[in-house]
């Protein structure tokens, strides 16, 4: 799969104190914030059999004060059943981290997705709460490629029907990295799929 997203900006240096100190701050301030948002794109997405998703990504640009982080949202979008792939594959991860990417981020230290969903598709594939499908993970895997995601940021699935042990809705909150390993057949597939097609 060749991955169609576009970055216009250079990214700036960051430390990886100042990463590690970033996705702190969601943990300690930001996560509610973003659960919120997540829940509110939701709202909007368009799905001609109800599958909906909503995302918010955490995001630290250039300029920004100590502690000053924006959040940007999105929706999935699919009104009809026809295939869709590469940029018209309108997912919420996708749109969100576009936005993201379109205001110059220069470091992303959490995405969350909202749903009431467990699966993209075989229930043999479910979890608690809906992970990000194939080619979101592999723009998550490109992002890491390029410094604008770190193995240690936060990838959290939050699924707003069911209630976990703790009485509180059920989520997978995870790393980067822990999320990647737990495809990790897909990055040679994709190689293998780039290198077929040059």
């Amino acid at each position: 799969m060749v991955l169609e997203f576009y970055r216009h900006h250079e990214i700036l240096p960051i430390s990886p104190e100042d990463k590690a100190r970033f996705i702190q701050d969601y943990k300690n301030n930001k996560k509610a914030d973003l659960i919120t948002a997540a829940a509110f794109a939701r709202d909007n997405a368009v799905s001609y059999r109800n599958f909906k998703v909503g995302a918010a990504i955490m995001s630290k640009e250039p300029n920004q004060a100590s502690g000053e982080y924006s959040i940007y949202s999105g929706h999935n979008y699919k009104p009809e059943p026809a295939e869709q792939e590469g940029i018209a594959k309108r997912c919420a991860e996708k749109m969100a981290l576009e936005q993201a990417l379109a205001n110059h981020t220069n470091f992303i230290p959490a995405i969350i997705s909202v749903s009431d969903k467990i699966s993209t598709g075989s229930d043999s594939q479910a979890h608690d709460a809906l992970h990000p499908c194939n080619e979101c993970r592999a723009m998550i895997r490109q992002l890491k490629k390029e410094g604008l995601l770190s193995g240690e940021s936060i990838i959290c699935n939050v699924n707003d029907s069911r209630l976990g042990r703790d009485g509180n809705w059920a989520e997978e909150e995870r790393t980067v990295d822990e999320l990647l390993s737990l495809y990790s057949g897909e990055e040679t597939s994709e190689e293998n799929q780039i290198a077929a097609a040059a």
